[in-house]
């Protein structure tokens, strides 16, 4: 089975997207970060089930609003640990979404290196966020659903 690194990895070559892999223990202490900013239970194996406080929304395509948020900032890339153990940092967050468009459907998390906030799009389709990206998603629900 492809790694889900490989996956995003291949398409940002294609695209010639910079993208790099952290080391494990860069990718060990933003996980335990995140996750402990974030969750109830740092260990649970889908994060987003465990999240204290968050804002989401069911929609197949909201993924494809997370450039909005990101902007050209740096923006870290993981996933369930069971399904990939790696974290990804692309230097420009614009170029998540087209990278994302030319792979297949997984489960993703992001966030940046201070961990101010997380991101996740899962396998119900739901676009999920805490910290800092809460009021952004609750900003565009009001401005969508007004």
């Amino acid at each position: 089975m492809k790694l889900l690194k490989e996956e995003v990895l291949s398409a940002a070559a294609e695209l010639n997207v910079s993208v790099s892999e952290l080391t494990d223990q860069e990718a060990t202490s933003i996980r335990n970060v995140a996750s402990q900013k974030f969750t109830r239970d740092h260990r649970a194996t889908w994060l987003w089930e465990s999240l204290i406080d968050s804002v989401s929304i069911q929609n197949t395509n909201a993924w494809r609003w997370i450039g909005e948020y990101v902007d050209s900032r740096q923006v870290i890339m993981f996933f369930n640990e069971f399904d990939d153990k790696s974290v990804l940092e692309f230097e420009n967050g614009a170029d998540i979404v087209p990278v994302l468009e030319e792979t297949f459907h997984f489960e993703f998390y992001l966030t940046n290196r201070e961990a101010d906030y997380m991101i996740c799009f899962n396998h119900h389709d739901f676009l999920i966020t805490a910290g800092t990206a809460m009021q952004w998603l609750e900003t565009r629900l009001q401005v969508t659903h007004n």
